[in-house]
């Protein structure tokens, strides 16, 4: 069972899934489709569709094994416990 699995899924508004937070972790892999970031908190696949459209650019060249700072959905945070 992936972490994934065990995370409820969240119903939001429309309001709020605009909503970033700045989050500061390791980018250590990524894929067309999501980044593996770890933070204190673990490591985490990100889809890159929950990133803010510039920070999906800047991950597309950013170097792997160095402090990535980007823009989250807030309730992605919340989701996977980064809030």
């Amino acid at each position: 069972m992936s972490r994934w699995d065990r995370v409820a899924p969240k119903k939001r508004d429309d309001d709020e899934s605009d909503e970033y937070l700045i989050v500061e972790a390791i980018l250590v892999a990524r894929t067309s489709g999501a980044i593996k970031v770890a933070t204190k908190q673990g490591d985490w696949w990100i889809p890159r569709s929950c990133l803010h459209g510039a920070d999906d650019i800047k991950a597309g060249v950013a170097l792997l094994g160095y402090n990535f700072v980007f823009r989250l959905r807030a309730w992605k945070c919340e989701e996977i416990g980064l809030a």
